[in-house]
C-alpha cells in the first residue's frame, strides 16, 4: 500500500492519493495524539484542513492487512 499526501505542507486542503483500489479507512491526529478526524476514502480523497491549526499532524491509514502512518504539516 501506497499513499502520497499532498500539498505538504498544506493549507487549506490536504489531498490522500492510494495505489490501491479498495476501501481505507484514516484517522488524523494531533501531536498529543488527539483524535482529531476520521474517516474512508478509495484512491483519492480531499480532506479540509482549513480550520486546523498550524501544527504538525499524524494520519494513520489502513485496510484489513496494512497500516501506515504519516507526518503532515499544516500552515494557514
Amino acid at each position: 500500500m501506497n499513499i502520497n499526501l499532498y500539498p505538504n505542507p498544506a493549507n487549506s486542503y490536504l489531498t490522500l492519493q492510494a495505489d490501491v483500489n479498495e476501501e481505507l479507512e484514516f484517522g488524523i491526529y494531533d501531536m498529543t495524539g488527539k483524535l482529531i478526524e476520521t474517516g474512508s476514502f478509495t484512491m483519492l480523497k480531499t480532506i479540509d484542513v482549513s480550520n486546523f491549526k498550524n501544527s504538525v499532524y499524524f494520519i494513520k491509514i489502513s485496510n484489513s492487512e496494512n497500516q501506515l502512518i504519516k507526518k503532515f504539516i499544516v500552515e494557514n
